[in-house]
């Protein structure tokens, strides 16, 4: 995530923290009254360390039309700002700097997601906004990667998504099935990359390899470097 030498600074209190997944919880924040973002863009949480506080960047995964501020963040064992988050309830404060970044979607072409984990936050930003709040006809295609069926979330709301919207779908894979049960993709995300065409744009967001090589097999197939954007968590 691209950082910038001044944000504005806002204190955002929590209304409701939500768990998703056994290490993913969803923070839901009120929104200052002059906070304004673009759909795909991050804030930094100021979090407490000892006597200084140290940034960390998280994406929205709201839209700009939404009253309140949502995100998606995964909780790391030992994290600064996962320590902070696991502790927060209800009505607590955190101090947000920006917002900031360039992962935003401007052109009128068709959309190509592809996320992995967390990376999901600021793609669904940009999906809801693209068919919600902007009714955009464009087609919009997501394919969504986790390691196994207990890193699911969020699959009723795009289902919910598809049966709304007739120019979304998407595919979910899981790359180390637990279950016969499982109906979705198998594999990583980079062994479905077969139903894009080059007049695409492309939002990949989540690990820095997957990334890499996602952008990589786009690039080798004939896709132009200005068509892929991509955020690494």
């Amino acid at each position: 995530m691209t950082m910038n030498t001044y944000m504005q600074e806002y204190t955002i209190q929590l209304r409701q923290k939500i768990q998703l997944t056994h290490n993913m919880i969803s923070l839901v924040f009120e929104k200052p009254a002059d906070f304004e973002f673009t759909a795909g863009q991050f804030v930094q949480f100021l979090v407490p360390d000892g006597e200084k506080v140290v940034p960390r960047a998280y994406s929205i995964c709201s839209t700009p039309s939404d009253n309140e501020l949502h995100f998606c963040v995964k909780l790391l064992e030992n994290g600064k700002a996962s320590t902070l988050f696991a502790a927060m309830t209800d009505g607590d404060s955190a101090i947000i700097r920006g917002p900031r970044g360039n992962f935003v979607s401007t052109a009128s072409s068709p959309l190509y997601f592809v996320a992995t984990g967390a990376g999901i936050a600021p793609i669904m930003s940009i999906l809801q906004d693209e068919l919600i709040h902007k009714k955009t006809d464009t087609e919009l295609y997501l394919l969504f990667g986790v390691h196994d069926e207990s890193d699911l979330f969020w699959q009723q709301r795009l289902d919910d998504l598809t049966n709304t919207y007739n120019n979304f779908s998407f595919n979910t894979t899981v790359s180390q099935p637990q279950s016969q049960e499982w109906r979705g993709l198998n594999g990583r995300v980079t062994d479905h990359l077969d139903n894009h065409s080059n007049g695409h744009q492309f939002f990949i967001c989540g690990n820095p390899d997957m990334v890499k090589d996602v952008r990589n097999i786009l690039l080798e197939s004939g896709v132009e470097k200005t068509q892929i954007h991509f955020e690494i968590f």
